[in-house]
C-alpha cells in the first residue's frame, strides 16, 4: 500500500468510526421496566426480545441502548423506576413482570411509548381501553396466565376427583393480594422468578400441584398449561420494533399468547404415585416420561 492508498484508508476508517459513534449517541433507548429479576426465566425473555430487536436491525449498543431497572420483587420499586426512565427522556419503555408493572408506567407517562407483556387481561387490569384500539401510549402482549386458572381448577378436578380441599399460594407482598383456598396455583412473578426454590420445596412437601407456565412441567413440576415466556417476550420485541420505526402504539392491537400448551411430567406423576388419566395425556401437547 503506497503513502496515498494509506491515507486514504485511514481517513475512511476515521470517518466511520465519527459516524459510527454518532449514531451510537443518537441511538434510541430503551426503558427496560421489570417487577422481578434477572434471574430464573426472565433472563431467557430477556434474551427474547433482544434477539428480535436485533432481527429487525437494532443492535444493542450500537444503535439502540437499554436502560433496565429491575426491582427484584419489590414493587414498591416499580413508580420511582418508571419515574426515572421518563426523567432520562427515554424512546420506549418496556414493561414486563406483571400487570403492577405496566400500571406503573403507564401513571409515570402519558408520552412515551409503553409495550407491556403481562398474564392479566389488560382491559380488566384498565390499562387498555380494548384489545383492538388500545388507545393512548400503550400496547402489549398478554399470555393470560390469570385468566387461565378456571382451566387449571378443571385440571385438577381432573387429576384428583376425590381431592376435598384445594390451596392457592400467592405472594403476600403483592397490592391487593387474598388467600382464597381454591386452587394451588402460583402466576405472580414473584413465583415465576423463584421456580428453582419454589419446586424443590414442593417435591419435599409431595403434593400434586398444576403450574400456569410451561418452564415449571419442563423443570420437574407435575403439569402446566399456559404459554412459554419466550414467545410471548418476542412478540413484544416485534411490538418494540415497530413502534421505534414511527407505528403509534394506541393503534397497534394487543397481541395474545399464540399457543396455551398443556405439559405433562409423567416423572414427576410416577414420584407422587399418581394416576395420570389417559383422557389428558391424549390432549397434552407434551409428555415428559
Amino acid at each position: 500500500m503506497n503513502r496515498r492508498d494509506f491515507i486514504g484508508a485511514t481517513s475512511s476508517a476515521l470517518v466511520w468510526s465519527t459516524a459510527a459513534r454518532a449514531q451510537e449517541r443518537n441511538a434510541p433507548v430503551i426503558g427496560w421496566l421489570h417487577s422481578a429479576s434477572p434471574a430464573g426465566g426472565y433472563a431467557a425473555a430477556a434474551d427474547a426480545l433482544a434477539s428480535v430487536l436485533n432481527e429487525a436491525g437494532f443492535q444493542s449498543g450500537r444503535n439502540v441502548h437499554f436502560e433496565y431497572r429491575w426491582a427484584d420483587d419489590d414493587f414498591g420499586k416499580l413508580g420511582g423506576f418508571a419515574a426515572d426512565l421518563v426523567n432520562r427522556n427515554v424512546s420506549i419503555i418496556f414493561a414486563g413482570g406483571g400487570d403492577i408493572t405496566a400500571a406503573a408506567a403507564k401513571n409515570a407517562t402519558f408520552k412515551i411509548p409503553i409495550v407491556f407483556a403481562i398474564g392479566a387481561d389488560p382491559i380488566k387490569a384498565g390499562l387498555v381501553k380494548s384489545l383492538s384500539q388500545p388507545g393512548e401510549n400503550i400496547t402489549g402482549v398478554t399470555f393470560l396466565l390469570v385468566e387461565l386458572r378456571p382451566k387449571l381448577i378443571q385440571l385438577i378436578r381432573e387429576l384428583l376427583p376425590t381431592a376435598r380441599s384445594l390451596a392457592i399460594l400467592l405472594d403476600p407482598h403483592r397490592p391487593n393480594a387474598t388467600a382464597v383456598e381454591k386452587e394451588l396455583i402460583l402466576s405472580d412473578p414473584v413465583f415465576l422468578n423463584h421456580q428453582d426454590r419454589i419446586l424443590p420445596a414442593i417435591e419435599r412437601l409431595a403434593v400434586p400441584t398444576v403450574y400456569p407456565a410451561k418452564g415449571f412441567a419442563l423443570r420437574g413440576g407435575l403439569l402446566s398449561y399456559g404459554a412459554d415466556l419466550a414467545p410471548a417476550y418476542r412478540a413484544a420485541g416485534r411490538y418494540v420494533a415497530r413502534i421505534l420505526k414511527g407505528e403509534s402504539p394506541g393503534k397497534v392491537p394487543i397481541q395474545q399468547a399464540e399457543k396455551i400448551e398443556l405439559v405433562v411430567n409423567l416423572t414427576r406423576a410416577k414420584a407422587l404415585h399418581l394416576l395420570v388419566p389417559e383422557s389428558l395425556l391424549a390432549r397434552a401437547d407434551e409428555v415428559i416420561e
